[in-house]
């Protein structure tokens, strides 16, 4: 349990998923892990065909909130991600998407309460690979007797109008043959920390 009022710094995850959905032919590459190191989640479609494609993953923590009534926390993520986003044939309008969101779930009542989107693209030819660091807070109000988790998200989609056309939206490593091999580092969300400050 998590005291309503005390100040807490987590630098390890507890908690993640992921999972995928979509009715193109191509491959999906989704994940998370916190067993080895401080925490990762990936997402990676590759599309060869007419149709869509699209996974996602989160890492966080899982909190459970303790004490009486109601207050605001100011909660703090760092870490780091990297995206690249590709669709082959320019002029058929095939895309490709990556989004990187940090967010508060409340677990108790199923509904968002916060978050902040990191970096969203959705393109029709070529992002080379773009890096960026996550320092950003959110300021909710926590409940006593919810649980809640603090997550860092990513998502990956794609979208092919042409059956001569690929698409590729890569938040998650591959290996010498073009297979997805989530892990940590590189493509993806790396988790730093996360801190909850009440107000």
């Amino acid at each position: 349990m998590f005291l309503i009022g005390t100040n807490k710094t987590f630098s390890w995850a507890n908690a993640g998923n992921s999972g995928a959905d979509g009715s193109g032919f191509g491959t999906y590459g989704h994940g998370f892990g916190y067993a080895n190191v401080p925490g990762w989640a990936d997402a990676g479609v590759f599309i060869a065909f007419v149709g869509n494609a699209g996974d996602w993953a989160w890492i966080g923590n899982e909190i459970s909130v303790s004490g009486s009534s109601s207050r605001s926390a100011k909660i703090t993520f760092k870490g780091n991600w990297k995206a690249q986003l590709q669709t082959l044939l320019k002029s058929y309008g095939s895309t490709a998407a990556g989004k990187v969101r940090i967010s508060i779930y409340d677990l108790t009542t199923y509904e968002d309460i916060g978050g902040k989107t990191v970096f969203s693209k959705t393109i029709t030819g070529y992002m080379p690979p773009e890096t960026g660091t996550i320092n950003d807070s959110i300021t909710v109000t926590l409940k006593a007797g919810h649980r809640y988790a603090l997550r860092f998200g990513v998502s990956a989609a794609v979208d092919c109008k042409y059956y001569k056309d690929v698409a590729t939206a890569q938040l998650c490593d591959t290996n010498t043959w073009g297979e997805w091999t989530p892990g940590p580092g590189g493509f993806g969300v790396d988790y730093n920390q996360i801190s909850l400050e009440w107000q």
